[in-house]
């Protein structure tokens, strides 16, 4: 146990990353007395999915078998609690969409225990409802497992337990045991007779329970096809069933996500990669599926379906499958927010669990860019240095827009980050690095882990906005030296890799993944509930912004005779316009890109920014 607590000491601290020097990788373990003179240091972890969202059964209710659950549609009035989440980006060769991921981190968003490393601790629990077995013989249940997937590797000191509740006594009793380690990839088979005392009882429940790591995003059990019935033995660990593996994909093309103004038909993607699974035994003939129908809506209207697909009938079972089809998108013009929903199936076969067989999606449209695919499998954050810096390359569709905030998915991962302040910034695009500074907060931000998993978080600029060309870095600088964990989506790589740093250096990541940040522009979000401000007096207000052959500054309530020097810098910090306050500026000769302006008063000095376009 001291091993491993000093193993996960050193991946809170370092996120078990090589460090990168002239000439020499650092060991992991050689990280924890880092100089502080050498680069800061990015940590991985790990997180995803989508919450369960259970009902309580009273006591008094009892169902009747079988009871099963792929975890294909959510089906949460199956279970009595909601701590494990369910997720279809965490399985390594899923057998169907959709599998239930146990860790440390609880329904609301937040760690059990902050700090907490033992690995013999109860994390997630995953709670059947009250079941009468009476009449019922040979009960038996079974499950497939896996250790880690796509996320932490469980340990040997980790465990999977199952438990049954004796309605006799009111007692859990433990009736299987796996320890953890082995191969993350592999997935198993349990199974576990029902046999005396609880055999025949009415009230009878069974619980999956993880012990691991209570402070966080660690030792991630995956489980997925649990099935209580009736009239079988250990041996009955067969499934017969085709499915969808993969959760549908995006409606668009190197985008999640864009803002509604921004037209659909340019960055909607020409070509849907999907990928099946025909479970179990080659049946007499083969499984002939319709593979790929698929129907979009916008409220009531068809913007597109694809009925009429090509028949694939093949003998490649117990494979993970790739299928491709192009579809045909339709123009979506839309001057408000607005929201396409998409269902892509196949049929052909009446077999095995039909729910797996469709997969649905709804692409929003509003005023917000995003970049990954909604899950967190890790959490990343950089340490050991003060001020460290993480960028993001931020291609937008089109310059212009006026950005307003970021949304950000925090995760915990050991530690408690809420006191952890940060000022978001902004970079412009030098290739593939940040180049200068165009914009860094005033105010100090602190991480909000909000009340769910995997939940994006508001964060508004504290100034009027900031008009975007279309290329540039975001991302925050940190006010201390400790981490705070930003979700991490592993199945989205980036063209161009994240940055991190300490002040005046830049590190390029080692991990080939999406970092949960979305801009939002234009406007507020719709689900945030703060009203829009007036410009405050003392503000300095330049408008139009963006604009191309004038610009007007105002100071709204300050007397013209305290309005004294007005300076103009361009983004590379040249000066384009100095001399006494003029309240129009004439622009037609200035070069395209951001200007910050300053201005002198008699009481302080006020700054904007301007973008001036083509």
């Amino acid at each position: 146990m001291k091993s491993r607590r000093l193993r996960k000491l050193v991946c809170i601290a370092l996120g078990c990353l090589g460090l990168l020097t002239t000439g020499l990788v650092a060991q992991p373990v050689e990280q924890l007395w880092m100089p502080v003179g050498l680069p800061s240091v990015e940590r991985p972890d790990w997180r995803g999915g989508t919450p369960i969202r259970a009902a309580k059964t009273l006591s008094t209710d009892t169902f009747l078998l079988p009871f099963s659950d792929d975890f294909s549609s959510n089906a949460a009035w199956k279970w009595a609690d909601q701590k494990v989440q369910v997720s279809s980006t965490w399985a390594v060769e899923a057998r169907s969409v959709g599998q239930a991921v146990f860790d440390g981190i609880n329904a609301y968003g937040r760690a059990y225990k902050t700090g907490s490393l033992g690995s013999d601790s109860l994390t997630d629990v995953l709670t059947s409802p009250y079941l009468d077995l009476r009449t019922r013989n040979n009960v038996v249940l079974t499950f497939l497992f896996q250790t880690g997937g796509l996320g932490d590797p469980t340990e040997p000191d980790d465990s999977l337990r199952v438990d049954f509740w004796n309605p006799t006594d009111s007692s859990w009793d433990v009736v299987w045991s796996r320890a953890g380690g082995g191969d993350p990839e592999r997935w198993r088979w349990a199974a576990v007779p029902v046999t005396a005392p609880w055999a025949g009882q009415n009230g009878f429940r069974f619980r999956l329970t993880a012990r691991g790591a209570r402070g966080g995003a660690f030792d991630h059990w995956l489980v997925d096809h649990v099935f209580l019935a009736a009239n079988r033995t250990v041996a009955d660990t067969v499934l017969e069933d085709p499915a969808w593996t993969l959760a549908h994909p995006t409606l668009l093309q190197d985008y999640t996500e864009v803002p509604y103004w921004i037209p659909f038909y340019p960055v909607a993607d020409q070509e849907y990669e999907l990928e099946y699974r025909r479970n179990g035994p080659i049946p007499l003939g083969g499984w002939s599926l319709n593979l790929g129908k698929q129907v979009v809506t916008r409220g009531a209207d068809t913007v597109f379906q694809r009925l009429v697909v090509p028949v694939v009938s093949n003998l490649i079972h117990n494979t993970n499958e790739k299928y491709q089809f192009s579809p045909q998108p339709a123009a979506t013009p839309a001057n408000e927010p607005y929201t396409l929903s998409s269902t892509i199936w196949f049929d052909g076969e009446n077999v095995g669990i039909l729910s797996n067989d469709s997969l649905h999606y709804r692409q929003s449209f509003e005023n917000r860019y995003g970049w990954d695919d909604g899950s967190s499998e890790r959490a990343y954050g950089v340490q050991n240095v003060n001020g460290a810096s993480v960028a993001m390359h931020t291609p937008l569709y089109r310059g212009g827009d006026t950005l307003r905030g970021i949304d950000l998915a925090f995760v915990p991962a050991g530690v408690d980050a809420t006191q952890q302040g940060f000022r978001i910034c902004v970079w412009a695009a030098n290739n593939t690095q940040p180049g200068a500074l165009i914009y860094r907060s005033d105010s100090v931000y602190t991480p909000d882990y909000s009340w769910g998993p995997d939940v994006l978080v508001h964060y508004v600029l504290d100034t009027v906005g900031l008009v975007l060309p279309n290329t540039v870095f975001l991302g925050w600088q940190q006010e201390g030296t400790a981490p705070m964990h930003v979700g991490y989506d592993v199945n989205s790589p980036p063209v161009v890799p994240n940055v991190y740093g300490e002040p005046g250096i830049w590190y390029t990541s080692l991990y080939q993944g999406r970092l949960r940040l979305r801009p939002f522009l234009n406007q507020l979000p719709l689900d945030l509930a703060v009203a829009e401000q007036p410009v405050p007096f003392g503000a300095l207000r330049v408008y139009p912004n963006p604009g191309r052959d004038w610009l007007r500054v105002e100071a709204p309530g300050i007397a013209a005779r305290d309005l004294h020097h007005l300076e103009v810098f361009d983004a590379q910090g040249r000066v384009v316009f100095s001399g006494p306050y003029v309240s129009e500026l004439a622009t037609a000769q200035w070069s395209s890109g951001l200007y910050t302006l300053r201005l002198r008063t008699a009481t302080g000095i006020l700054t904007a920014r301007w973008n001036r376009i083509p």
